[in-house]
């Protein structure tokens, strides 16, 4: 098996969140949900709160605990603004 690294984990991450983004703009939509598991789910945590990489594993997240993006994004899908809190923060 091979184990995927930072750098091949964090671009799989953005990439798929481009992605959402497109969905949810050529489908006028605003809001998504995605379900994952919680090594993704601090990742996406890591790049929104742009925290140390060596604080990843201290973020604790409950079973059935979610997180909440919330973006702002140009034309380009270039991010312009984010925020990220947990459920019941």
């Amino acid at each position: 098996y091979e184990i995927e690294n930072y750098d091949g984990l964090k671009t799989r991450l953005l990439r798929g969140m481009k992605i959402v983004l497109q969905q949810l703009r050529d489908n006028k939509k605003s809001s998504a949900t995605i379900v994952c598991h919680n090594g993704v789910i601090r990742m996406i945590h890591h790049l929104m709160t742009d925290s140390p990489i060596m604080k990843y594993r201290d973020v604790m997240i409950p079973n059935g605990m979610g997180l909440i993006v919330k973006l702002e994004e140009n034309e380009n899908l270039d991010i312009l603004s984010k925020t990220c809190t947990f459920f019941g923060e």
